[in-house]
């Protein structure tokens, strides 16, 4: 606040500054703004976290359809590294989908089921479990639904 004090020689003097209770306000200001921002923060990462997994599914199904195409089967088992034969695809040769315990193909493909294969994908950071089933000629859906259960990265 403004607050004049007089010179000796009659001249008054600006003595800027802020009041204790100018700066508690401002402090009660700030915290009721970080009370507010931190959840909203913290809800919009979850939702990055599960776009992630839906995402890696994707991709996934994209290596199945060409892993179809090549061998005429879905395959049954995923790896980083190597080659890909009639029960393995290579899921990560172009960069976009990285095998880890948190994305796997958990029903199908191979030999013993080669028309459809059931995925699930789960971020580690994230509670939520995402699936997709795919059959030839079953009528199982292309898409990316949330799983009813899940046992990856300690799973819900």
């Amino acid at each position: 606040m403004f607050n004049p004090i007089r010179q000796p020689d009659g001249q008054k003097r600006d003595e800027g500054g802020f009041t204790l209770v100018e700066l508690l306000i401002v402090v009660v200001i700030l915290g009721i703004l970080a009370a507010i921002a931190i959840p909203q923060f913290n809800s919009t990462k979850g939702s990055s976290y599960d776009a992630m997994a839906r995402s890696d599914l994707r991709n996934l199904m994209t290596h199945q359809e060409q892993h179809f195409v090549r061998f005429g089967q879905y395959a049954s088992t995923l790896t980083a590294t190597g080659s890909s034969d009639s029960s393995t695809v290579v899921v990560n040769a172009s960069g976009d989908l990285v095998v880890t315990e948190d994305l796997q193909i958990t029903d199908g493909g191979g030999s013993s089921n080669p028309n459809s294969y059931t995925a699930k994908a789960r971020h580690p950071s994230s509670e939520n479990c995402w699936e997709v089933s795919v059959g030839r000629g079953s009528g199982a859906e292309h898409q990316v639904q949330r799983a009813s259960s899940c046992s990856l990265g300690g799973g819900s």
